[in-house]
């Protein structure tokens, strides 16, 4: 039996609207300026959180927990094995990750950013001799001070 249109609560409403565009929702939750816009990991509530404030007319507290459980299933996430609370990423956070530590790696083997250790240790040395000289002067200067700028 059918009702009538004003019978039905608005809460439905809300829900029909957001699984309407849950796509979108999805695009958005999953960006760069989404739950990984802090942090590359997330959890639950992180999705809770970022799904309600996406939604500017509110929702019900129960479809917004079901949005986010079915959002914990989409395809562009990575279930992380992090012990005491389950925690998500997105494959391409881990493809960009990658592709940084791949790149640090090739570099490293060409030898880039590698140091002599006689150079370090020059710099390292010349250095300290800097700020040995530097506090040499500020003890001097304080000492020689007039009383009235101290």
């Amino acid at each position: 039996m059918n009702r009538p249109v004003e019978d039905i609560p608005a809460q439905v409403t809300v829900c029909s609207r957001l699984n309407a565009g849950t796509d979108e929702l999805w695009g958005s939750v999953a960006s760069a300026e989404g739950v990984t816009q802090h942090a590359s990991t997330f959890e639950r509530r992180d999705v809770i959180r970022a799904i309600a404030e996406r939604l500017p007319d509110g929702g019900d507290v129960t479809a917004i927990e079901d949005l986010a459980d079915s959002f914990l299933l989409d395809a562009r996430l990575v279930a992380l094995d992090a012990g005491r609370e389950p925690r998500w990423t997105t494959s391409e956070l881990l493809a960009i990750e990658r592709q940084l530590v791949d790149r640090a790696h090739m570099l490293h083997d060409a030898g880039a950013g590698v140091a002599i250790p006689l150079a370090v240790d020059l710099a390292l040395g010349e250095r300290r001799r800097s700020q040995t000289s530097r506090r040499r002067w500020s003890v001097t200067s304080r000492r020689r001070a007039p009383a009235s700028t101290r």
